[in-house]
């Protein structure tokens, strides 16, 4: 019978892997002499340590990156809560007769579109008060321009039959009191 054939190579190994045993008994190595040891241990068993090294390395490296990525999150949203605080103390401030609730939600529109949220409420009001007192010069400008006025001004006007079947029904409201008086001269 004959055992696996022995080469110099694996007779090398052993009698490698022999006095690395005795030298850590002797002399106790610790890990980093042993991989040091190219003679002692082989090349490719270096290479794979020197590898997890790597790795370890760049697995700390993405771990480091993440956390200041989340750092910079964290910024941005403590800048942008504290934004929000501070227009809503410049709202409350400027408008406190208006609550945050009863805001528009076309003014919320505008906020989310990067306009601050005073300017955007300003603007709407603005825009509401003038879209007001252009529907108020205009009734103004109707109520004048209603039939059977002289243009006397005094609030005893007196009102033809003949007139009052020309007015239409909103000048017939507007002017009733007057029609009422008006009739007790009629025949």
């Amino acid at each position: 019978m004959t055992g696996p054939a022995i080469d110099e190579k694996n007779t090398e190994e052993v009698v490698n892997h022999d006095v690395l045993l005795e030298n850590s008994s002797e002399n106790t190595l610790t890990a980093h002499e042993v991989i040091s040891e190219p003679d002692v241990i082989g090349e490719e068993q270096t290479d794979t340590y020197e590898s997890k090294g790597t790795e370890d390395s760049n697995e700390t490296e993405a771990l480091k990156n993440e956390i200041s990525e989340l750092r910079k999150k964290i910024e941005a949203k403590e800048k942008e809560q504290e934004k929000i605080l501070r227009e809503l103390g410049d709202f409350e401030r400027l408008f406190p007769e208006t609550s945050v609730k009863s805001v528009p939600d076309e003014v919320w529109q505008k906020v989310e579109g990067g306009v601050p949220l005073c300017a955007a409420y300003a603007l709407y009001e603005r825009e509401k008060k003038l879209a007001q007192n252009h529907a108020n010069e205009i009734n103004t400008r109707n109520s004048s321009l209603a039939a059977g006025k002289a243009g006397k001004g005094d609030s005893e006007e007196y009102f033809s039959p003949e007139e009052v079947k020309r007015m239409s029904q909103k000048e017939v409201h507007w002017n009733f009191s007057k029609i009422k008086n008006s009739m007790k001269y009629w025949r």
